[in-house]
């Protein structure tokens, strides 16, 4: 019997592996957003002292019926039977997203709009366990609109689209006796539960819709995968804090415009990290690498994470590109220059001065390109060449004993020589570090690059290109103190 009710009811398939894991995490992430909204809303309310009165002549007449708590409580098994109705993340997200906009807004509601209290008469038939638990859940000052109301009619109505016509007279029958037991047990006035119908209509005729769109649904995982991408990033260094920081400042009024910088700076980050040894991977990060490259060359596209972040970045360069811009060109480029860091940690090769200097060059030449690119900036990375430069050497320098960890060495053949010859041995990373030839060669290159920085402080910045003009000093203003960090620190020897 259970096997034929569960599918008018829309249970079809429950959802197992990567969708069951998602679909608890989003319906985890709802309950933490209404826990926070909902209590943080009613201890703000307990210290306002001016409110309004919605109470209608139609409220004093209406009876306590505490049996109906038991009702008022079934909002819980309904919520929870949403996940398995909308059983995978694409069915569920718009409506985690249409109850999520519901609460933020019933919060400042609360707050902006606070009711007089409700003056109860609960004295019939003795209130009872149901009825002091969700007395208890209703807590004291969220009156209008009603979010018990709200929620429960856009969970039903949801749930309602994926069934015949029994289920649907099933949910709408449930989301009305969920309505009548919140003004039957003196919870909310009339007004209240008006206010909530009507915030879960507007939420599931404007809202639901629109975010149901594929286009949509695509661009929230984009931005989901970025925003997981991003804190993967800090936790493996800080600075990725204030870099993820500038780039959602960036985009705080061109969202849409600004996707392919934050899209373009996890793909290529991610790529990095995989080749540098800086990220696990069950597979050889040079297979990896190579099968986003050609993704991105053939526009046939995986459905994995980077599949989706290679197919986001495409879409957005592909709509930059113009007769002297060839950003999708600079990106499967930048990554092919990349793989050959993995082949030199691989045979832990060796490369001369301007070897090295070649090397980095490129690599940070497509980089800044890209992103100046990205953010509308008028100038290019050849017309800085200096700056890239010393982008270059900050970056090898920064991550030099990080590098040299995993194999990958950016120190001259000539330089690591010497050393051996002071009795560093090879794959000893603090012998090599801390003997006369390696220190001497960070000098000579510390010095290289302040001269580079110098040069190009004194550029004229274009006045028609604001854009580029603050990018361009951000990144100056950054490795001028990385600079000055790393004198310090070769002065006081370490």
């Amino acid at each position: 019997m259970l096997r034929r009710l569960l599918p008018s009811i829309g249970v079809r398939a429950v959802p197992k592996g990567a969708a069951l894991r998602s679909n608890l995490l989003l319906s985890l992430q709802f309950a933490l957003l209404f826990g926070i909204v909902y209590v943080g809303a009613d201890l703000l309310g307990g210290h306002l002292t001016q409110r309004y009165s919605v109470a209608l002549p139609l409220d004093s007449g209406i009876p306590f019926v505490p049996q109906m708590a038991i009702v008022y409580l079934s909002i819980i098994p309904l919520m929870i039977l949403a996940p398995f109705v909308m059983n995978t993340p694409r069915q569920l997200f718009p409506l985690v997203f249409v109850l999520s906009l519901e609460v933020l807004l019933a919060g400042l509601i609360f707050i902006v709009f606070p009711i007089e209290e409700m003056a109860r008469n609960r004295a019939a038939n003795g209130p009872g366990l149901p009825f002091a638990v969700a007395d208890t859940l209703n807590l004291r000052f969220n009156y209008l609109p009603s979010l018990h109301v709200a929620l429960s009619v856009t969970v039903a109505t949801a749930c309602a689209k994926s069934c015949e016509w029994p289920g649907k007279v099933f949910y709408g029958m449930w989301a009305l006796l969920i309505s009548a037991s919140s003004v039957l047990t003196h919870q909310h006035y009339l007004a209240d539960v008006a206010a909530g119908a009507i915030l879960a209509a507007a939420g599931m005729l404007l809202v639901y819709p629109w975010v149901s769109r594929p286009d949509v649904l695509n661009a929230f995982r984009v931005e989901w995968i970025c925003a997981g991408e991003f804190l993967t990033f800090a936790r493996r260094h800080r600075r990725y804090l204030l870099i993820a920081a500038i780039i959602y400042w960036h985009a705080m009024f061109r969202w849409s415009k600004s996707r392919v910088l934050r899209v373009g700076f996890c793909l290529l980050q991610v790529i990095d990290d995989l080749l540098d040894g800086d990220r696990a991977c069950d597979r050889e990060p040079s297979i990896v690498a190579a099968d986003v490259l050609q993704q991105l060359e053939t526009g046939d596209f995986r459905s994995d994470r980077l599949g989706i972040l290679a197919q986001s970045m495409a879409t957005e360069l592909s709509r930059l590109q113009t007769e002297s811009d060839r950003p999708l060109a600079d990106s499967i480029a930048l990554i092919r220059h990349m793989m050959l860091d993995r082949e030199r940690a691989n045979d832990r090769a060796l490369f001369s001065h301007q070897e090295l200097r070649r090397h980095h060059r490129v690599t940070f030449r497509h980089s800044l390109n890209l992103l100046l690119v990205a953010v509308g900036a008028k100038a290019r990375a050849d017309d800085v060449p200096e700056l890239v430069e010393a982008f270059g050497w900050c970056s090898a320098m920064r991550d030099l004993r990080e590098d040299l960890a995993h194999g990958l060495v950016n120190i001259p053949e000539a330089v690591v020589r010497s050393a051996e010859c002071e009795g560093a041995k090879p794959g000893c990373d603090e012998k090599l570090l801390g003997s006369k030839a390696v220190r001497a060669w960070q000098a000579e290159e510390l010095d290289r690059a302040q001269r580079k920085l110098q040069s190009f402080g004194r550029r004229r910045w274009d006045p028609v290109d604001p854009v580029g003009n603050r990018v361009l000093r951000l990144f100056h203003r950054s490795i001028v103190q990385f600079a000055s960090r790393m004198q310090r620190d070769m002065m006081r020897g370490t």
